[in-house]
């Protein structure tokens, strides 16, 4: 398992270090629901898909970089805890505009 949690982690590199040093980053982290154990209470596998962006040619000759939406982080994490945190922080009345960042990036 990762020493850092992967959304974490991909929140990193994606916004880059100037943003996420400037904010908490917050993440609740769960086994992948596809999974196979590997060695028992000590490791397993991965067997969802892991690139969280999928890089496209488009006609003009360019590439654009889009959501991998079948990624367990924009599928998981931030349906059932970046937005429903956001809308617990958002009754508070706390504005939180880097989560809105990766919420509607």
């Amino acid at each position: 398992m990762p020493g850092e949690g992967g959304f974490d982690m991909t929140a990193r590199h994606f916004l880059g270090d100037e943003l996420t040093l400037n904010c908490d980053l917050f993440a609740l982290e769960i086994l992948p629901w596809a999974c196979r154990i590997v060695d028992y209470g000590k490791s397993v596998e991965d067997l969802g898909p892991h690139d969280p962006v999928i890089e496209k040619q488009m006609p003009d000759g360019s590439k654009k970089i889009f959501p991998n939406f079948k990624y367990r982080y924009f599928s998981e994490d931030i349906p059932c805890g970046l937005i429903v945190t956001s809308g617990i922080v958002e009754l508070a009345g706390v504005p939180t505009p880097h989560m809105d960042d990766v919420i509607y990036w």
